[in-house]
């Protein structure tokens, strides 16, 4: 927790999750993406982040944004994969 001044000069209360809370995040969220589990639909894989994230208490605004990027990457994923089979034949 941090005291900020907003920019009309207001001072706030800034508050964060730990640095252990987010490596867990990142440790919880790593273990859905990684290599192993490309096998899995887009579908299935942003269902399991989404509960992962609901788990972790994260705001549902913070946590739409988080699930859209990762949408967001693995749509674009799969597009370099085709593309890539289809300039190798």
């Amino acid at each position: 927790m941090t005291w900020r001044k907003s920019l009309k000069g207001r001072p706030y209360l800034h508050v964060e999750p730990s640095q252990k809370s987010r490596q867990a995040l990142r440790d919880n969220l790593g273990s859905i993406l990684n290599h192993w589990t490309r096998w899995k639909t887009i579908e299935s894989v942003v269902k399991e982040a989404n509960r992962v994230l609901r788990d972790s208490e994260m705001s549902i605004k913070r946590r739409g944004e988080v699930v859209d990027r990762l949408a967001a990457v693995l749509i674009l994923q799969s597009w370099m994969e085709a593309r890539g089979a289809a300039l190798s034949r």
